[in-house]
């Protein structure tokens, strides 16, 4: 488990390409201390919100 600080929730690790976990950050949610971490990279978040977009014509 850790908390996101993009979305600000605690998420179940994936082991995912897109989940990035800091071996030094922490954060305290609900007095729980966490891991800090980011749900989806800069890279998957640019690539999902391409994918979003409604395409022209």
């Amino acid at each position: 488990m850790y908390y996101c600080i993009l979305c600000e929730e605690i998420h179940t690790l994936k082991y995912s390409e897109c989940e990035t976990v800091f071996s030094s950050g922490f954060h305290y949610y609900n007095l729980t201390l966490y891991n800090a971490g980011m749900c989806q990279c800069e890279y998957c978040h640019l690539e999902e919100s391409i994918r979003l977009q409604p395409k022209a014509g």
